[in-house]
């Protein structure tokens, strides 16, 4: 339990991951007390969906690892290759748990590339190229441990759906529509109140300028629209579900009311300090005074 804790949130690209463990203990109590979700899936399974959904955290901290990488000149003897190995293995294992988790890694993907991109064009210093190696790396690794185990899905149920989006099979808009009704029941799997302090902590992360919780919280923004990104005709998504988006909800919405109390607490901690110490100056020397008084009070009176 105590390894688990580092895992995530600790991505090295934002300064509210690095403070210390107590978010990621912050963000496990929020997940298991307050949350209904991850606990309910002991209740009716989907444990494929919750094994996927054990690795998810572990290959987007590693991706972001990768791209924390720009900000160093590219070489082969500096080159991550440890980091690199290490998230091509997941991202495989991570796809063969669930298929559905390489659609929820993409939605994570796409505002982390363009949050580097913006963040590259602002600091010139940022270097694309070993990036962009070890993004081609990681990628070109996790299809070639895949390859061995394509043999055994291909032919079923699932790779012909997989087709079938690919080459643009995909629901009509009824149908789209009628799989967003499921949100009508969004409370029944996340509480109300834990709802509302994402919304205020998503917010306050964006008056904190803390990008990398707004990250997150885009995050989950995009994985309600990832049904509706088949009207896109983008592929693969027609075999995603509403409900296995809500169900996954309760990562996002646990770490970033997790972050805003832990980022508000800190701030009461920094304001109690300077007050008191500003006390102590403002009253330090009148209590000077009053010494030098008695002393000479003494000094004078026989």
């Amino acid at each position: 339990p105590g390894g688990s804790r580092r895992i995530f949130p600790c991505p090295p690209g934002d300064r509210a991951f690095r403070r210390d463990e107590r978010l990621s203990s912050i963000v496990i109590l929020v997940a298991g007390l307050l949350s209904l979700l991850p606990g309910g899936y002991v209740n009716w399974g989907r444990y494929a969906q919750l094994a996927g959904q054990v690795l998810l955290p572990i290959a987007m901290v590693l991706l972001w690892s990768l791209f924390d990488n720009g900000g160093i000149p590219f070489s082969w003897r500096t080159f991550p290759w440890a980091l690199a190995l290490l998230s091509g293995v997941v991202i495989c294992a991570m796809t063969l748990t669930y298929y559905r988790m390489p659609l929820f890694m993409a939605a994570f993907v796409l505002p982390l590339t363009i949050q580097w991109i913006a963040r590259s064009i602002k600091d010139r210093s940022r270097n694309w190229l070993p990036v962009a190696v070890s993004l081609f790396f990681t990628g070109a690794l996790a299809l070639l441990l895949f390859l061995p185990w394509y043999q055994n899905v291909s032919g079923g149920a699932l790779s012909s759906q997989v087709e079938s989006g690919i080459k643009g099979n995909l629901r009509p808009l009824e149908l789209v529509i009628a799989d967003y009704q499921i949100w009508k029941n969004i409370t029944q799997y996340i509480p109300l109140y834990l709802l509302i302090a994402f919304a205020s902590a998503s917010f306050w992360s964006l008056l904190r300028k803390s990008w990398g919780i707004c990250l997150i919280a885009i995050w989950s923004v995009l994985l309600s629209l990832l049904v509706a990104s088949q009207l896109l005709r983008i592929p693969t998504a027609n075999f995603m579900q509403n409900f296995a988006t809500i169900i996954a909800l309760y990562m996002p919405i646990s770490i970033v009311p997790g972050w805003a109390f832990l980022d508000l607490y800190t701030l009461l901690q920094q304001v109690t300090t300077r007050w008191i110490a500003n006390r102590q100056n403002h009253s330090l020397p009148k209590i000077q005074s009053i010494f030098k008084g008695i002393a000479a009070f003494t000094f004078v009176v026989p």
